[in-house]
């Protein structure tokens, strides 16, 4: 997965280098499982 963030952060420096960075929006945490959501965020 961190390839594919990493990936699309570089190509979008290219395409807009004004631009400061990439942000992504989790959805519908409510729906996962307590374990899986930890080691999204802290692991």
């Amino acid at each position: 997965m961190f390839l594919l963030l990493g990936d699309a952060y570089v190509k979008l420096r290219e395409k807009f280098p004004q631009n400061k960075g990439l942000l992504i929006i989790f959805d519908n945490m409510d729906r996962v499982p307590p374990t899986i959501a930890e080691n999204l965020f802290f692991d």
